[in-house]
């Protein structure tokens, strides 16, 4: 993994010591940590992930790194599943503590940096079966809200995040380029 200017002005940077594919990075909030998947070439050729589910042989992991290059630290496999949309994709949450990464059926969970302590943070365990064709029941309403609001608190807790941490990364490229 390498780390560089957007606009090219220096060369990058390598970040990790040895070859992989890395992929669905992340920062953390305050810029010290970048959360990925890695994986190994030969699996990502043959294995067209992007496009809507891999196996659970697939032969991925999440890791993070410090954000400034170093050692990769292992955090847990990557089950099989769906990947688009963003799922199975590791995020930084409001802990600092965890990270929060869809799991299938386990729903969304959060799990420490060393992959333990894993806990379901939001799981839909499926919906009532509607009273009359084309009539929601009430609970599924009820639940669709609730989603709903969940999905908009954490989109918005997601963006002042991502707004706070861009302010920080920004600062320190200022300060270093003095």
């Amino acid at each position: 993994m390498a780390s560089g200017r957007s606009d090219g002005s220096s060369p990058p940077e390598r970040l990790t010591p040895r070859s992989a594919f890395y992929d669905k990075m992340s920062w953390s909030p305050d810029g010290r940590r970048l959360l990925a998947v890695r994986g190994s070439r030969t699996n990502r050729m043959k294995t067209l992930e992007d496009f809507g589910s891999h196996g659970a042989t697939a032969e991925l992991e999440i890791i993070w790194l410090p954000a400034s290059g170093g050692e990769v630290h292992p955090v847990s496999w990557l089950g099989s599943g769906s990947t688009e949309q963003g799922r199975n994709v590791p995020h930084f949450g409001p802990d600092s503590t965890r990270l929060y990464v869809w799991a299938g059926d386990d729903g969304l969970v959060s799990m420490r940096f060393d992959g333990t302590d894993r806990k379901a943070v939001v799981k839909v365990a499926g919906l009532p079966i509607p009273q009359a064709p084309g009539t929601p029941a009430p609970l599924v309403e009820e639940l669709r809200e609730q989603v709903d609001l969940l999905n908009e608190q954490y989109l918005r807790e997601r963006d002042l995040l991502n707004a706070e941490r861009d302010s920080k990364i920004e600062a320190v490229r200022r300060a270093a380029s003095k």
